[in-house]
Parts: structure tokens; sequence; C-alpha cells
């Protein structure tokens, strides 16, 4: 499968999980319903960033298991204006890695079609 965003080497690291049953996780938008400028990685917007070590995590998308973390994270000053939205993953929506305690980066393939609970964005 090709994913979303050009991916250097090596990413998804092998410890990132492909989806292969559904799985309900929360993301911050700035817009309701979600639109495709809502699902852009860090090294996507920030193109001349330089992550170093954490170069395959900026391309992916952070995403939460729980509601509760997402709302904490929407709290922050950065994050203040935006808007905690569920997706509904299925089979074919990327792998995932566990980085931290309900975070989860998520490197979606291209193509697929995210449901979330206002609506639906194809990546």
């Amino acid at each position: 499968m090709r994913y979303y965003d050009k991916l250097p080497p090596d990413c998804p690291p092998e410890d990132a999980e492909e989806i292969t049953k559904p799985i309900k996780l929360y993301r911050l938008v700035k817009t309701l319903p979600p639109s495709i400028d809502d699902f852009k990685s860090y090294r996507t917007l920030r193109p001349l960033d330089d992550f170093g070590p954490n170069e395959c995590k900026a391309n992916g998308l952070s995403v939460y298991t729980r509601r509760s973390s997402a709302e904490n994270r929407q709290r922050t000053p950065d994050f203040r204006d935006h808007h905690v939205c569920e997706l509904d993953l299925n089979v074919g929506a990327g792998k995932l890695e566990k980085t931290g305690g309900a975070h989860r980066t998520w490197w979606p393939f291209a193509g697929y079609f995210v449901k979330t609970d206002v609506g639906t964005v194809q990546l």
C-alpha cells in the first residue's frame, strides 16, 4: 500500500501495527466537519523544519485512544481553537504506533476514506 504522505526510509517503524480491525480514535481538527487540511502532518505544514530523530513521527498524524486525552490537549494554547473529532478507522486505514499514554501516531494509507462523527474525508 502507498502512504498518504511520502515517508522517509524505515518509516513507519517496525513496531507500528497495521490497522486490522475497527478502532475509534480522536483527532484535533480546526474545522467541523473536518477537511483534508485537518489531516496534514507536521512535515507537510512545516516543510523547512528539522525534526531530527522525530522525522518519522513528523510525517504521521497525532490521534488519541481516549476522548479525554484529546480534550486535555485541546486545552493547551496551540490547540484552543481546535475541535475534538471522533474517527472510526477500519482495515486499510494505515499503521499506528503507540507514542505516549493515549497518544498514537497514525500513518494513513493514500485514498483512505476517514469516517468521522461529522463527515467523511478522503486522504
